[in-house]
């Protein structure tokens, strides 16, 4: 399948395309940059120790929109 193929595909037909590439995906083979592995491990920390703030959809929708 080509990118021309591709672009013919309707909305829904794409997204099972990638979610199909996505799961076929050899993980073993994807490195994660350390920075971003200590993001994450900082994050999850900064969450148990009750640090964090967490909002809904619809406050961040509001926040972007007053």
């Amino acid at each position: 399948m080509d990118i021309q193929e591709i672009k013919q595909l309707n909305t829904a037909e794409q997204l099972a395309l990638i979610e199909e590439i996505w799961v076929n995906l050899d993980k073993n083979q994807i490195t994660v940059p350390q920075s971003q592995q200590k993001e994450v491990l900082d994050r999850m920390e900064k969450i148990k120790e009750g640090k964090s703030t967490f909002y809904t959809w619809d406050e961040v929708k509001k926040s972007l929109h007053p």
